[in-house]
Parts: C-alpha cells; structure tokens; sequence
C-alpha cells in the first residue's frame, strides 16, 4: 500500500480517515508489525493511548529489534503517565538508535524523575533538532540560565521559515528577551503575538506584565492593555444584586498559586496571621504544584484549604463554599484570573502583590492607599480603588538576622546594590547609577538576583552587565555577582551592603522590604504608575520620604550624598528595623484596614 494517501489525511487532520484507509489495506486488525506500528501512531494521534500501546507491543513482539517501535511506544507509555515503562523503553530504543526523536522523548521522562541535568544533556546530544532546542531553551531558562537560552534559540528562530513559526515559538522568544531584560523587543514580539495570532491567558498576562517595565509606559496605555486583558476573556455579566451583611462570620476565599517560598508569601500570611477569627471564615485555594514548608504554615492559618489541581476543580472548590467575598493575590503573576470572569462570588477584590490593574470585568475592587493612587490616578485601574489609611501592603520578614555595621565603615568602600530581576533594567537606570559609581568613585556595585549564570563570571550575562557600565565609563572590575541563594545567605548578603539602589519606573518591594529591616537604605525613584510608586509607599511609611527622589538627577543626587554621610549610613543601620517594627507595615493596622474594607464592600 502506499503512504501518499494515508499522509496526505494526516496532514490534513482526517485521523479517523487515515485510520480507516490504513486499517483497510490489510485487515481490520492488520497483521503485520509495520502496519500495526503505523495504526498505533494514528490511534495514539487521537489521544487513544491505551489502544496505541497494546498495538504498539503487539508490534515489539513480531519486531523485537525495530527502534522505531521502541520509541513510539515509550511516547504513548509517557503520554498515558506510565514514566517508569516509558523510561525503561526509551533507554532500549537509545541502544538500538539513537535517534533525535527518541533522546526528546528520553530527556521528557527524565524530567518526571527531576533528573534535569541528564535531560539537558539527551537534548544536547539530539543536536539541531527543532523539538531538542526548544527543550534545552526551556530547560537552560528553568535554571536561570537566561542569556544562554537566547543565544540558543537566536539561531534556532532564524532557520524556520517565517510561516511556520509555531505560536509557542514566538512566545518562548519573546519570554526570553524579557528575561534577559530586553524589553522593548520582548513587548514588540507580544505584540504581534497578540495582533495576530491566539496566545493563552497566562501569555498575555506576561504581556500585560512586561508593559509595566517600560519606562514609555503611560496610566492611559497601562489601564487600556489591562482592559484588553479583560475583553478578551469574557463578555461583561449582569452584576448580580447586593446582599444584605449576613449574620454570621463572613465567607472570604484567598486564590493564587504563590503558597510556598516566593517574594509574595511574606506580604500574604500577615493577612492571616493577623486576622479577625469571629467576623471572617477564610478558605485558601491554593492553585499551584509547589508545597514547601511556606505552604504548610499558610494551611495552618486557614479556617479550611483546598489544593484543586485543575481549573476545574478550582471552579468547583470556589462554588461550593459559597463565599461572601473572594480575593485574587496574584494577578498577572498568578494564572487564575480567568475565574474571576466567571463571577463566582457577590463581591471580588483584587490584593495587588502584582503592582497594577487586573483588568477583569467582575473585579470589582483594588486594595490601594494614597501613596501608589493619589487622587487623580484612579484611571489606572479598572476596578474601584479602596484606599486604605495606614497602606495595602503589611510584610513579615522571615527571618530577624542580627545587625552589623555598614561594611564601608571597615572598608572605606561603598558597595551599592541592585537586586531586582534584568527585565527591570533599562538605560535611564543604568545611566543614573554609572553616574553615582563615577561621583563615588571608592565605591562598587553588587548585582544579585536568582539565576544562575550570575554565578558564572564568563555567562553571557556577566559579559553583558561588564559591557553596560564600561560602555558609561565606568571599569568593569567594580562590579560583584550573586546568583541563588538559600534564604540564610541571601539575608546574610545583604548586611554585606551599605545602600540599595531601587529601579524604575519599576520599583522593589520584597527587597526594598528586606533591605530596611537589614538596615540598608533604600534610594527610590517615584513615578505615576502604581508599580513606580511602591518604594515611596514603603519608604514613606517607614518614616524615610528623604530617600525618594521625582527626577534621575536627584536620584543620583540623592545616593551620592548619602555615600558619603557615614554618619548617615550608620543612623539608619540601627534605626531603620525598630522604625519598621513601629509602621503600618508589621503593627496590625494594615489588617483591621482590610478588614474594614471588606465588611464596608459587603453591604449592611
């Protein structure tokens, strides 16, 4: 029988035609391997894989030696969740041919058993196998190692023809770019991802995301890209009728998938460390695949907890607990809005961990302050602003290190820092601290953030930064690495500093946080925008509005002087903790003013 017809329904998605056609050519139940072999590939098209697996091993035993066999048949043992099989015929179809395809295949199912390494190296020995590359750029920008990944993947786009550019392809370059802190190539590729092509909620959430670090962005185009978001998951529903105060504790469901080690947990759990147990019953939804012991001590602070594993399940859990009021905390970050559309409580709010607008149609408020929302800036959110007096954020450090004095006091050397991702670099950040490295000039610059090729002095990334401040001057010599850090380290780093230099328009939080309560102080920029805006809500709150500057010259300004106030550096070493322990940020008030907002969204 010839192929021509067979691939030609194959090509055009006539699964069942093909498989009747095939089926035809000998028997309804073919007799010879080949056949069998070709019959489980369609079966197994269709999703049928505990057919195309018993085909497939009817094949093995006419055909004990076929490679090809071996290998599709650990495809469908993988696809129908049977790892341990799958592996062990992967690596048989490796010995006897050691195809692309099937190192793919044997890097998938080493990745269920968390052995990354030997699954990047299945990829690499696969070569220029478009599946293998796009595997390894997944798994090199896994481990943080971002730069490595674009110049992989670089080459990788440059071969495939403009028109069959996957939108998966695209996506993966678009994310990369972001990553490595291009920002403006990574938004003009989601551009035309959007413009032209279907991309998934959680894309176009990273979409709306990466907007906020561009330092063209304005409120008007922020709140529009927000609103788009919005529009284009779910038509507008009626608002249903508000209910009277029921007469018993109010139902408040908490959704993300950030229960677990992360910057966002440490603003979370003072929303229930802290809560009132006789007017609120609290639900949390957790949503993601992480557990850690983070997830273990936010379950304990729930009066119950749910960990739906699907969308599905998240609907069901959400509707059966039939909440008074439920509360998103990840917003772009997280991959639950979509739930939100669907409007499965009277009253949804949005706890704005993610520093913006959602943009969901049925999100119907924002927890907001004058700092981040003065009056005037309610048109950057397309939910009701609620301005809480003492601040929405509170923040519980994780740890209470000891205090130690400005290193520079030792050294005679400053060392300033950046810590945030590269993503919200850009040149008015650089030129702003290569001009206070070149008015400090005993002074150097520490950058840390949580990937890997940061450890690597050669990466791509290191080369990168080096040629950043050489091209303004400045020797690359004073520059420091840090990658990951286990918690105890990374707090035992930052007391190695003696001012943080925050970004923008895209402000810290966690680690502007961090910094205060290690008595570092924390030089910020304020913008418009609300996420421009987060260093001056922190700082002014801890008493310190002196260290927020309205212009890059006063920036620079600004740390340049307190470089050389050792005096100054010294004060805020020993009084900037018990400052914080006195703020909005850790005494309580911040809780009773939520909770305060929630009794008022729910009608009397």
């Amino acid at each position: 029988m010839t192929l021509g017809p067979l691939q030609q329904l194959v090509q055009a998605g006539q699964l069942q035609l093909a498989e009747q056609l095939l089926r035809g050519a000998e028997h309804p139940s073919p007799r010879s391997a080949q056949a069998k072999h070709n019959l489980a590939v369609l079966i197994g098209a269709q999703g049928r894989w505990p057919e195309s697996i018993r085909l497939l091993r009817q094949a093995r035993r006419q055909a004990p030696n076929d490679p090809a066999i071996l290998s599709d048949l650990g495809k469908a043992l993988l696809e129908a969740h049977r790892p341990h099989p799958a592996r062990k015929v992967l690596l048989e179809a490796k010995n006897r041919a050691a195809t692309p395809e099937t190192l793919v295949r044997l890097a998938k199912v080493l990745l269920l058993f968390r052995e990354k390494a030997a699954a990047l190296a299945e990829c690499e020995a696969a070569g220029n196998f478009l599946p293998a590359v796009r595997l390894r750029v997944k798994l090199l920008s896994a481990a943080g190692r971002h730069h490595e990944a674009l110049a992989l993947w670089q080459p990788a786009m440059d071969l495939i023809e403009p028109a069959a550019r996957r939108t998966e392809d695209l996506a993966i370059y678009a994310t990369l770019h972001w990553h490595c802190g291009n920002t403006e190539v990574s938004l003009a590729l989601a551009h035309h991802l959007m413009a032209d092509r279907l991309v998934t909620p959680n894309f176009h959430s990273m979409y709306i995301s990466a907007r906020l670090h561009s330092p063209t962005e304005t409120v008007e185009a922020a709140a529009q890209a927000a609103r788009h978001w919005g529009n284009s998951y779910a038509a507008p529903l009626p608002q249903p009728a508000l209910r009277k105060r029921p007469r018993r504790p109010l139902r408040i469901g908490y959704v993300t998938q950030e229960f677990h080690r992360g910057p966002a947990i440490h603003f979370i759990l003072p929303l229930l460390e802290a809560r009132n147990h006789q007017h609120f019953h609290v639900t949390g939804f957790h949503c993601g695949p992480q557990r850690d012991p983070w997830t273990r001590r936010a379950a304990r602070l729930f009066d119950q907890w749910q960990t739906p594993a699907t969308a599905a399940e998240l609907e069901a859990a959400v509707r059966h607990h039939k909440l008074d009021l439920l509360v998103d905390l990840s917003g772009h970050y997280g991959s639950q809005l979509t739930l939100f559309q669907k409007r499965h409580a009277p009253v949804q709010l949005s706890f704005p961990n993610y520093p913006g607008s959602t943009g969901a149609h049925h999100m119907d408020y924002i927890l907001t302050d004058r700092w981040v929302c003065p009056p005037g800036a309610e048109l950057q959110y397309s939910e009701q602003p609620l301005r809480l007096n003492s601040g929405y954020l509170p923040y519980r450090p994780p740890l209470r290190p000891r205090l130690s004095p400005p290193p520079s006091l030792a050294t005679g050397v400053i060392t300033f820092c950046l810590l945030q991702r590269p993503s919200k670099y850009n040149d008015a950040v650089w030129d702003a601290v290569a001009n206070i490295l070149a008015q400090v000039p005993a002074s150097r610059l520490l950058l840390h953030y949580s990937a890997a090729e940061l450890d690597d002095p050669g990466s791509v990334a290191c080369r990168r930064f080096r040629a950043v401040v050489a091209a303004r001057g400045i020797s690359p010599a004073r520059l420091l690495f840090r990658g990951p850090l286990s918690l105890k380290d990374h707090w035992a780093l930052l007391s190695q500093v003696d001012i943080n230099l925050d970004t923008f328009p895209y402000n810290g939080q966690t680690t502007t946080c961090e910094c205060l309560w290690m008595g570092v102080p924390v030089v910020s920029l304020r913008g418009t925008l609300h996420v421009a805006r987060v260093g001056w809500q922190i700082l002014d709150r801890l008493g310190c509005p002196e260290l927020v500057a309205d212009s890059p010259d006063e920036y620079v300004a600004k740390a340049v002087t307190l470089a050389q106030d050792r005096t100054r550096l010294l004060r805020y070493r020993r009084g900037l903790r018990p400052a914080f322990l006195a703020s909005p940020l850790m005494n309580g008030s911040v809780v009773k003013d939520i909770e305060a907002a929630f009794e008022e969204v729910i009608k009397q």
